[in-house]
């Protein structure tokens, strides 16, 4: 009876093998060079054209650093250490991008059985201090406005400081994503993919209304895009952009002031007024709070007068 239960264990033992075996052959094997050449046509077609170039700089520096022809599934955590280390002197300020982005793309190499796991899974990187989000008021948009010549420009400014839209938000924003009578924006419409994947309603408080009020057309397009040229085709991100910062620069203020720091602002503002966390989260379109937490920073003026009221 013995031998015969450690015959039956050992016709187990096989089958398992034989299993793990089977589903090891179902690795697709592909050399790096062929797999970035794929994941970048996904990124690019997919996902947001910031993403992609993240994915393509990334694919860029492992290609320098491996061989071409190594296939993807004999990539060691080992290796992967030795990469980042590697990015860690080559380019330290940009190597905590490339790590989340090496991870997300080696999940999909997972997803698409090219690899059996993720190595950079197990890739370590020191912590790194948080920097602090830079952030603007009211009074410094006035000032960067007013040296802005294009009025549908100061417009678009001002508009994205009250609502915290994004500059891609921005420019795709449309008449049929504006309901006056309602005083809401709908975010995510016509066939526009926001970051996070989903629509969110922004109310217009009355600054806002105004704005929109002016621009209005009389003849109302419901294609047509509300902050657009003469022509009707709306403005670049990149020229949104880089007339931003050129304004910013000609009224002497911080340099680290850009486009996107009109979004902070417009948390910080919420954050200071006593809006609830929730609340920013769902006008920001986070999915994660600890997004909207780094957005959502108060003023040392303010955090002074809270101390003040409480112990002076």
């Amino acid at each position: 009876m013995k031998e015969r239960d450690n015959f039956t264990t050992e016709q187990l033992l096989q089958q398992l093998i034989n299993i793990m075996s089977e589903q090891k052959s179902n690795i697709e094997h592909i050399t790096l060079s062929a797999f970035c050449e794929k994941i970048e046509g996904y990124y690019k077609q997919n996902r947001a054209f910031k993403t992609f170039k993240s994915v393509q700089t990334s694919c860029g520096h492992m290609l320098r650093f491996f061989a071409l022809h190594i296939l993807i599934n004999n990539l060691s955590i080992r290796q992967a250490q030795e990469f980042i280390n590697y990015l860690q002197k080559q380019a330290p300020a940009g190597v905590y991008v490339y790590y989340r982005t090496l991870k997300a793309v080696f999940n999909i190499a997972k997803d698409w059985n090219y690899i059996e796991s993720n190595p950079f899974l197990k890739v370590k990187l020191p912590r790194r201090q948080k920097n602090e989000v830079v952030t603007v008021r009211r009074s410094e948009v006035d000032k960067i406005v007013k040296a802005v010549n294009n009025e549908i420009l100061q417009r678009a400014y001002i508009f994205a400081f009250l609502t915290g839209v994004r500059a891609g938000e921005l420019t795709a924003l449309k008449w049929s994503d504006v309901n006056l009578s309602d005083k809401y924006l709908t975010i995510g419409g016509n066939g526009f993919i926001t970051k996070s994947k989903r629509n969110r309603k922004v109310p217009l408080s009355k600054a806002v209304v105004r704005i929109l009020t002016e621009l209005k057309p009389k003849i109302v397009k419901l294609d047509g895009y509300v902050f657009c040229k003469s022509n009707g085709y709306p403005y670049s991100t990149d020229y949104l952009s880089k007339q931003f910062k050129k304004a910013v620069r000609e009224v002497g203020l911080d340099e680290k002031i850009h486009l996107h720091t009109l979004r902070a602002g417009y948390a910080t503002h919420l954050a200071e007024s006593g809006v609830s966390l929730q609340q920013i989260k769902e006008l920001l379109g986070h999915k994660d709070y600890k997004t909207t937490l780094r957005y959502a920073s108060v003023s040392l003026d303010t955090l002074r007068e809270a101390v003040r009221k409480a112990f002076d």
